[in-house]
């Protein structure tokens, strides 16, 4: 919703070199994994074939926008 909408917006307009300076770099690592889409959630995994499924412990498929907008786990 909104909040995607600005994220989006500042990563077309050519800032994000600039929000990387703001950030330490753990935080840094987080942005740029859930950017290129490397992450610590289950469907990564499921991916390279480290685990057998890609499904939340709360039963849906574990894809970042479900770890960000819908898991109630998280």
């Amino acid at each position: 919703g909104k909040f995607t909408r600005k994220i989006d917006a500042v990563f077309y307009l050519g800032k994000l070199a600039e929000i990387y300076r703001q950030l330490n770099s753990n935080k840094a690592a987080i942005i740029t994994q859930l950017r290129t889409g490397k992450t610590f959630l289950n469907e990564y995994f499921y991916k390279i074939k480290a685990i057998d499924t890609a499904v939340c412990e709360c039963g849906y498929k574990e894809l970042i926008a479900h770890f960000l907008f819908s898991c109630r786990r998280w």
